[in-house]
């Protein structure tokens, strides 16, 4: 009997179901991310401290600092590229944290603008 929800590959090897709605971190990203470095002023309770921006897109970003302010904080980012930003902190890790921006969508639109004229190379 043949079992139609059974897959094998192209050797006959049975592959997992669940396998095919695992995705990469890229493929779930709703926005193109970049690698991209630059100073930033990340104001946390009423304190500044210099980070760098390692990685963005127009949801969010990556940044290496010596404070890790804790899981859920609302931050702000200052950059002479890109303005002023508000985040929340959605990743901790030793020495580097992720957010997600909260910018109504006009602001995000703005964002995605100048992000294109950063990420891509000169013609």
């Amino acid at each position: 009997m043949l079992n139609i929800d059974q897959k094998t590959d192209g050797w006959g090897r049975r592959i997992d179901p669940a396998a095919h709605v695992r995705l990469h971190a890229a493929e779930r990203r709703r926005y193109r991310r970049g690698r991209i470095h630059l100073h930033v002023i990340l104001k946390y309770e009423n304190e500044s401290f210099a980070a760098h921006l390692t990685d963005i897109s127009e949801g969010g970003a990556q940044l290496r600092c010596s404070l890790v302010p804790r899981l859920g904080a609302r931050i702000v980012l200052e950059t002479k590229e890109l303005g002023i930003l508000m985040a929340r902190v959605v990743r901790r890790l030793p020495r580097s944290l992720a957010v997600e921006f909260e910018l109504p969508e006009g602001e995000r639109m703005d964002l995605a603008d100048r992000l294109d004229a950063l990420l891509t190379p000169d013609a």
